[in-house]
Order: structure tokens, then C-alpha cells, then sequence
């Protein structure tokens, strides 16, 4: 077996380290390279041996929490990817909050054999499309900060992301502002339940309404509204928000990013636009490059800024995106087409 990617591991619990070892090894690409249930000898690890990614839970004895993401960061910028709980609300709230400083996503800790295997092939994966590079001789769109607005019209923003997208988000939102005329519809591939827990941290963190998305309300200025477990998030013609469980999955994925940007084709172009953020995958950019084509404003997270250029990559390879800007930029950039004065 091939080795690319290294990881070390943080548990209490030999035996959780023992089985997510497995799994992970189980993948072409990926090594343990080291495993710890001791907060600061994870620390120590980390800068001995600079693996790819830390997958950590984050109750270790001697350094634990938020503090040890803190040390993590201070040393360098190594992904981490957290394991919470799924029924401790108040953990899983700390560890959303820590994708400010270097969390890329964070998974519940299974309580069942099935649920391992599918945290194990999702770790994995993560692992394995970290940094994800583009292509060679492949060039992104220009990156301007002054990037230039046509239109002040802009009333309606549709967003997808996956993983490493919780944190761009945040930056892009912080950027884009509470006071702004721009409503916007979230498409985010997470864990089923996190996602409330993610709009709580935002709309605490950022002081702006955002909220699980409600089928039938209006998505007015300022609302930010994240689509729920297992129902397709769509903007119809009127602004009001549409939740649809009975189509299929799209591409694997329910809700899906093309089935929120081809609804935004129901609005005059110059009122939408459509964003790509951090993520495995290509869910979105199909629809992204007929947005484009409608002359509708869509723009990528850049390479630079992904935790994985998965999506945002797709977007740019098929020219769906007419720019490509680090989230806080993306963020400025809705401001001002919503006719906001920065």
C-alpha cells in the first residue's frame, strides 16, 4: 500500500485510536503516523513529524479544547479535523467555534459499527484532498481586490461548500456584513444535525440572522439561511424560500448545490449571484457555469484560502466562474454589488 498523506491521532480511548487507525490505513494514501491520548505530547508530535492533518478529540487530559487548537495553530497551519459527541450540543458548539483557528470540519463520533466505516471513508477522503492542487498550466481567474461591479442590484446570494467551508464562510459573512441588503441561501454538506449548530455559532459570532432555513419564508436583507438535513434548499421566483425532500440526491448529495444555483435562474441576473467555497467534490458547478452564461455574478474561493480546492477547482475547470477571491474579498465583493458603501 501507497502512503501519502500522514496523520496523527488524538483519543482517550486506544481503542477509538486503534479502529480509526485501521480505517485509515485501510485507504490507498493515507498513515498513522503517530497517536496520542495526551494533549501536550500531541502538541509535541505535531512539530516533530508535520503530518498532513491532526484528527483529534478534543477531551484529552493536560491540554484539551480550545487551548490545544490554539498551540496547534500557534505552530503552524495543520488542518485538524475534530471529533465531537453527537449528543453533547454544547461540545459540538465549541468545536464549530474553532474553525477560526485551523478546524477544518468536524464529524460526531459514531455509536454504531456501520457508522465507523462511513467516518472512516469520509476521514479519508478528507485526508487525501487536502490542498488539492489545480492542474498544471491551469489559470484561476483574476483575484482583484477592487474587483469591479456592474449592477448594485444584487439582492439574492446563493452559497456552497463543504469541507473546510464552515470557516470560509464566517470570513466571507464577517466581510459581507449584518447591515447588508443581500439575503443569502446556504447549500453546506455537513454532519445531519450540525447544521443548526453551525448557524447558531455564525449568528452569535457575527451578530446576524442566520437560521435553518423554514420552508415558505421570505429571504429578505440580511437573513442568511442554511439548508437542513436532507431536503433541497430553493429560492423561487418571489425570494421565498422552497425545501424539497422528495427529489432525488443530485450527485450523491441532498440537499445539493445545483439544485439551489439552477433556482436562482428564476431571478433577473443582475439581482443573484452564486458562490463556491472550500470542499470536496464538483456539486455546484454545473449550474455555476449556466449562471454564468445567464450573465449572473459567480465567483470562486481561490486556491490559496481552500482547505480543499475541490469545488471551487470544478467551477474555475469549466469557466463557471467569473472570479476567483479568498472568502473575506468574496464578502466585500456582495457588499458592494448590494450596494453597500465599504
Amino acid at each position: 500500500m501507497s502512503y501519502g498523506m500522514t496523520v496523527i491521532l488524538g483519543d482517550r480511548s486506544p481503542s477509538v485510536r486503534a479502529v480509526l487507525r485501521r480505517l485509515l490505513e485501510q485507504s490507498n494514501g493515507v498513515e498513522v503516523v503517530a497517536d496520542s491520548d495526551d494533549g501536550r505530547e500531541i502538541v509535541r508530535l505535531a512539530a516533530e513529524k508535520t503530518p498532513a492533518a491532526l484528527i483529534l478529540d478534543l477531551d484529552l487530559p493536560s491540554l484539551g479544547g480550545r487551548a490545544l487548537v490554539k498551540r496547534i495553530s500557534a505552530a503552524g497551519q495543520i488542518p485538524i479535523f475534530v471529533l465531537t459527541p453527537k449528543r453533547n450540543r454544547e461540545t459540538t458548539r465549541t468545536a464549530m467555534s474553532l474553525h477560526k483557528l485551523g478546524v477544518v470540519d468536524v464529524y460526531p463520533k459514531p455509536e454504531s459499527p456501520s457508522e465507523w466505516n462511513t467516518l472512516g471513508q469520509a476521514l479519508s477522503k478528507a485526508v487525501r484532498n487536502l490542498g488539492s492542487e489545480a492542474a498544471a498550466g491551469e489559470e484561476e481567474p483574476p483575484a482583484p481586490d477592487d474587483t469591479p461591479v456592474i449592477s448594485r442590484d444584487l439582492r439574492y446570494v446563493g452559497i456552497g461548500a463543504s469541507t473546510g467551508g464552515p470557516g470560509a464562510m464566517y470570513e466571507l459573512l464577517a466581510a459581507l456584513g449584518h447591515r447588508t441588503r443581500v439575503g443569502v441561501a446556504v447549500v453546506q454538506h455537513i454532519a445531519d444535525g450540525f447544521e443548526s449548530v453551525l448557524a447558531e455559532w455564525l449568528a452569535t459570532e457575527l451578530g446576524m440572522d442566520v437560521a435553518v432555513a423554514r420552508h415558505g419564508e421570505k429571504l429578505s436583507a440580511g437573513k442568511v439561511r442554511i439548508a437542513p438535513a436532507g431536503k433541497h434548499l430553493l429560492v423561487d421566483g418571489g425570494g421565498a424560500l422552497r425545501l424539497d425532500h422528495y427529489s432525488a440526491p443530485v450527485g450523491g448529495h441532498r440537499p445539493a448545490v445545483d439544485l439551489l444555483f439552477r433556482s436562482l435562474s428564476g431571478q433577473p441576473p443582475m439581482r443573484v449571484a452564486a458562490v463556491l467555497l472550500s470542499g470536496m467534490g464538483t456539486d455546484g458547478a454545473e449550474a455555476m457555469a449556466a449562471l454564468r452564461n445567464a450573465n449572473v455574478l459567480t465567483v470562486a474561493q481561490d486556491k490559496a484560502s481552500c482547505a480543499v480546492f475541490g469545488m471551487p477547482k470544478a467551477a474555475i475547470s469549466n469557466r463557471a466562474a467569473a472570479f476567483a477571491l479568498a472568502p473575506r474579498q468574496i464578502g466585500r465583493l456582495l457588499a458592494r454589488a448590494g450596494g453597500a458603501k465599504l
